[in-house]
């Protein structure tokens, strides 16, 4: 959208000649209202919006507010260059250049602090909708996840959506096809660790083998340590290692329960949560991996318990 049409949209609605009505008209003035900070436009297109959230249209309103995120900064510079910064331009100037200070007679006081005001209602608003947005996909992820527009996120959305443990999904294969859908349509250069995002250890052997073996998500070599470590073969390799925790969160089945893994857990201590925690803080419930658990594990634990 260029700058006159913005412009053209402020108009009218200071002029009450907008109509806020139709989604494209609402998004369209959701981004004139960023561009020329007019906080009331934002709040009146931002409601607008509100009934507006479906699975065609959440993803393209979760665009529109990160692009109005991504288009805030300082505040333009309004004061006129001072006559005694004139040598800046000349070949043998060498000196840094140390502006001179700003006329009071220039500039308003309190010029700066309206802006960031208006910058910090307009922020208020696109947050409020960008989180009702995300809560929307939380509802109905699979629609959502599997629809022909998430190919057309960039990659901090999609990991902002991937990464959700409210996620209400009855199976983490549809995180893997929507994935790769993503990365065939932009290159698997593009995942840049994206697909350890994925919960692999919520997919039955099965599953796994079916549906991201060869898939372009993973190595071969990651692909097969994954399986072994299912079977309690092997350990995974080192960066896997450290990603296996995020690889085995629950997220929240349709029913709003947290699914499990297909990790063995022991719980340790009373009123633990079913989601495994990296703790050992004697406050927080403790649940550790079952296999292959030494001796020394095993004296740890007990004391971890005697000392709860």
């Amino acid at each position: 959208m260029t700058g006159c049409v913005s412009f053209e949209i402020v108009l009218r609605y200071l002029s009450n000649n907008l109509d806020l009505g139709s989604f494209d008209s609402a998004v369209a003035a959701l981004g004139a209202g960023h561009r020329y900070n007019v906080p009331d436009l934002v709040a009146a297109a931002t409601a607008s919006l509100f009934s507006h959230i479906s699975k065609h249209s959440v993803l393209i309103l979760l665009q529109a507010c990160q692009s109005c995120h991504d288009r805030e900064g300082p505040p333009p510079v309004t004061t006129p260059p001072s006559r005694r910064s004139s040598w800046i331009g000349s070949p043998t100037a060498s000196k840094p250049l140390v502006e001179p200070p700003q006329s009071s007679a220039l500039v308003d006081p309190n010029q700066n602090e309206n802006t960031s005001e208006k910058r910090r209602c307009c922020s208020t608003s696109c947050e409020n909708l960008f989180s009702s947005c995300l809560q929307y996909i939380d509802r109905h992820a699979r629609q959502v996840l599997l629809h022909q527009q998430f190919v057309q996120l960039d990659s901090s959305l999609v990991s902002t959506i991937i990464s959700r443990d409210s996620l209400q999904l009855s199976s983490e294969v549809t995180v893997v096809k929507a994935l790769a859908n993503w990365a065939e349509s932009r290159g698997s250069a593009a995942l840049c660790g994206l697909q350890y995002l994925v919960r692999y250890f919520n997919i039955s052997k099965k599953d796994f083998k079916l549906n991201v073996v060869g898939r372009g998500l993973l190595t071969p070599q990651e692909e097969d340590s994954i399986i072994q470590s299912m079977e309690g073969e092997v350990d995974l390799p080192e960066h896997l290692q450290q990603l296996r925790y995020l690889m085995s969160s629950p997220r929240q089945t349709p029913s709003g329960n947290l699914k499990k893994s297909n990790l063995k857990y022991e719980r340790i201590g009373a009123g633990s949560e079913d989601k495994p925690v990296p703790s050992t803080s004697s406050t927080r419930p403790l649940l550790v991996p079952t296999e292959k658990i030494s001796i020394l594990d095993e004296i740890f634990l007990c004391l971890t318990c005697f000392l709860d």
